[in-house]
């Protein structure tokens, strides 16, 4: 039983080491840098009148371009909808109010706080720690980071719903 062993493509540098390589064999010298530059120097004379050898350079060129990986990129918190657990006719919610985390608690609930803080910048989410400390004195975000903030903030709320 073969397996095959599939291998990755030779980068521009191995596989330009492996054509001076076998430059030096067909032309029987030893010294490969000496090689090398004198390889460049000969196809840069010749491109002036060689538009084959252009073609084939720019060819050789695009192949050489590294290959981009298309990542997959996780979807953006702004991308997620969030879903309100709880109606909440009556309260007017000001977008140009400071953040209320127990407001977005009762709207969302513990399972999307996270999502529904992630919408906010770090320096909008300090003004929802600030509602969050004049109720329990004493405590603080462990950073100044948004990410530090959102925990902050989730890890004080949520035992309240317990």
């Amino acid at each position: 039983m073969s397996s095959a062993v599939k291998s990755k493509p030779a980068t521009a540098a191995q596989r330009s080491a492996a054509a001076v390589e076998q430059a030096l064999g067909i032309l029987g010298f030893e010294d490969s840098k000496r090689l090398s530059a004198a390889l460049t120097i000969a196809a840069t004379d010749r491109l002036l009148n060689d538009p084959s050898l252009k073609e084939y350079i720019r060819t050789l060129y695009e192949e050489l371009a590294p290959k981009r990986v298309a990542a997959t990129k996780p979807p953006k918190s702004t991308d997620v909808e969030l879903k309100p657990v709880k109606s909440m006719e009556g309260r007017f919610r000001d977008p140009s109010a400071p953040v209320d985390p127990y407001f977005l608690l009762e709207l969302y609930g513990p399972d999307q706080l996270k999502l529904a803080l992630s919408r906010y910048t770090a320096p909008r989410l300090r003004e929802g720690v600030k509602a969050v400390q004049a109720r329990h004195p004493g405590t603080k975000p462990e950073g100044a980071g948004k990410q530090a903030l959102i925990d902050y903030i989730v890890t004080i709320l949520l035992p309240l719903q317990l």
